[in-house]
């Protein structure tokens, strides 16, 4: 018996049938491949940018000196300006950038990267922006310091490390007697808190020998332990231990706290007869008006001479009492007149900070109003 194959292949109606069947369901895919490759291009590009940005805002943060007074003034008529900006290509499209007090310099500027001008694949604009509140601060100025022959000193974070540990002493005591000592709060005991700044100046006996310098803190806390309580010390990390092999300056940087009170050690004979090193002074959170007392000066030799407060007010450099209002000063509670000449350092706002954005275009579209940038970074710079 024999059997007949069906070899007739597929009908016209059943191939037509799949090519439908596979042309819809191709076209969704289609469509995803195409829009992913839009997007991994789209992708690519905002590396791209993004790379551009930082790039600029790097070169821009290795300046020295970011914005600068020029001459001839800038094209908007102001004399302070980006240079290393237009040096390399680029257009002030908008600068306000003045001098408002002091040398703080107020104001912003726009630049564009035309891609042309500059040779890059994007256009980029860059925003450098001088109103911080940081520029506006009454912080103090001095002069450069020789490491040779001077002792730079500032406090580091020793009243925080204060509070804890009177902090820790007095949730003790309440913790053993709570009917007796009150937990006091941070604040309360910061309050509560005296300090005591110290600067010593010694030198061995044998010629040739360095001088030495040690600039040291330690508060006292009373009441932790209730009112029967004795008084708790807290000696802090040193703001500054230096060999020298002479000493012609020393810098003290603080910042006001109630009850401050600075002593100062001078071994006997190892200075000339009526030579002190100058002591700068200098307060990081000044009053403006000069106003109360702010601290009180202990001066001695070693053999317990005091040292004048006349003496001292020759060798003091200092913002304290910038208005003629000596009475915050004191040597053992005498008011000390600071010599004229040596009030003289400077306070007043400068420009210290700049923010700065920068904003990646797609060639050509950088001074378009309304075109959307790939990328905008936002950094800011120390002048």
């Amino acid at each position: 018996m024999k059997h007949k194959l069906n070899d007739g292949g597929f009908s016209l109606v059943e191939v037509v049938l799949s090519m439908a069947i596979l042309a819809i369901i191709s076209i969704p895919l289609l469509s995803y491949f195409s829009d992913s490759m839009k997007y991994n291009a789209k992708m690519a590009e905002k590396q791209h940018a993004t790379a551009l940005a930082q790039e600029v805002l790097e070169g821009m943060k290795n300046e020295e000196h970011l914005v600068q007074e020029v001459t001839p003034a800038a094209v908007s008529g102001t004399a302070y300006s980006v240079p290393s900006l237009t040096g390399k290509g680029y257009t002030e499209i908008s600068n306000d950038m003045e001098v408002v007090s002091g040398s703080a310099v107020s104001g912003s500027a726009v630049y564009l990267g035309d891609g042309v001008m500059t040779g890059k694949d994007y256009d980029v604009v860059v925003k450098v922006n001088c109103s911080t509140p940081e520029n506006e601060k009454d912080v103090a100025q001095v002069a450069a310091i020789n490491a040779d022959t001077d002792v730079f000193a500032a406090e580091n974070g020793q009243a925080n490390e204060a509070v804890t540990k009177f902090m820790a002493v007095n949730t003790s005591a309440n913790t053993i007697s709570p009917a007796a000592v009150t937990l006091l709060t941070g604040d309360q005991i910061k309050a509560a808190m005296k300090r005591t700044m110290k600067i010593d100046i010694s030198k061995e006996a044998l010629p040739g020998t360095e001088y030495k310098v040690e600039v040291t803190c330690s508060y006292s806390c009373s009441g932790l332990k209730g009112t029967t309580g004795t008084d708790e010390y807290f000696e802090c990390s040193p703001f500054a231990e230096k060999k020298l092999s002479d000493v012609k300056k020393i810098y003290l940087l603080f910042s006001k706290e109630a009850n401050d009170n600075l002593e100062i050690s001078v071994q006997s004979g190892i200075f000339p007869s009526g030579y002190l090193p100058e002591f700068y002074l200098i307060c990081q959170n000044l009053d403006p008006a000069g106003t109360g007392d702010l601290l009180n000066i202990t001066a001695k030799y070693s053999d317990s001479t005091t040292i004048s407060g006349a003496m001292l007010g020759n060798n003091i450099v200092t913002n304290i009492g910038k208005n003629s209002n000596h009475n915050v000063i004191k040597a053992d509670g005498v008011p000390v007149t600071i010599s004229a000449a040596n009030n003289i350092v400077d306070y007043a706002p400068q420009t210290r900070k700049v923010n700065l954005e920068v904003s990646v275009y797609k060639k050509g579209t950088g001074n378009t109003l309304g075109a959307e940038p790939y990328i905008t970074v936002n950094a800011s710079k120390g002048e």
